[in-house]
């Protein structure tokens, strides 16, 4: 799938989740910046690994269900940034104005990917802004000139900016 066509279904989507308003219902949708710093492991001893590091925009929605018995905890299948994992992930709301979250995931080259995430979220419905930091990473089989057996290990660190459409919990004060 190119580039183009992974913009418009991003479109799209965020388009359509602005109608959202399912009681129950999570989604984000959003962009970000990372720092990405890659090691290509080779499996042969002749052949020093390579390291290098670059800067990376990447793009990534989530849809899921929650809160639960009003614990602020959401479910959720995503997709994650422009390499591709596709995983599950758990969202959580310590306090109204905090989001912690992570996912698992697999690439599309069958790799393994995982990201943790902390954001505040800003809005006072439903809808609102989420502005946070992640981490990420992925492992996968990398080919080069044809040689299989090699790996690509890649870590990130970014900023986020994402629309949210979630049904808030009520928080009780008990005195």
């Amino acid at each position: 799938m190119n580039i183009k066509i992974k913009i418009l279904a991003f479109l799209i989507f965020t388009i359509l989740s602005s109608f959202v308003s399912a009681q129950g219902f999570y989604l984000d949708a959003g962009l970000g910046v990372d720092y990405n710093s890659t090691t290509i492991i080779y499996n042969d001893d002749n052949i020093k690994n390579s390291n290098f590091s670059y800067m990376g925009v990447n793009i990534g929605f989530k849809a899921g269900y929650g809160p639960f018995s009003n614990i602020p905890i959401y479910f959720t299948i995503g997709y994650e940034n422009i390499y591709g994992p596709i995983g599950l992930g758990v969202i959580f709301y310590p306090i109204q104005l905090i989001q912690i979250g992570t996912s698992l995931g697999l690439t599309i080259d069958m790799g393994f990917a995982w990201d943790i995430s902390a954001a505040i979220e800003l809005g006072r419905s439903n809808h609102g802004l989420l502005i946070g930091l992640k981490y990420w990473g992925l492992t996968q089989e990398y080919k080069e000139f044809g040689y299989y057996g090699d790996r690509m290990v890649n870590n990130a660190f970014g900023m986020f900016f994402k629309y949210v459409y979630r049904h808030k919990v009520k928080w009780i004060l008990i005195e």
